[in-house]
């Protein structure tokens, strides 16, 4: 009888500023951060980093 690993990674909620800029093909921070600004995407900051909420960018991603 064999035993089925039921276990899934957690989805990720939140990356941060480079993560969400590399994983929307940008090379430059500041992009993120003035969409983040401007409220096209949402984070927030978590001590001394900002974090952006991956589903805000996936929507905008289009995805």
């Amino acid at each position: 009888m064999s035993m089925k690993n039921y276990y899934t990674e957690p989805e990720q909620l939140a990356v941060t500023v480079p993560d969400a800029a590399h994983m929307m093909g940008l090379k430059d921070n500041r992009i993120v951060r003035r969409l983040m600004r401007n409220g096209e995407l949402k984070g927030r900051k978590v001590g001394r980093i900002y974090l952006v909420n991956v589903r805000s960018i996936r929507e905008y991603l289009g995805e």
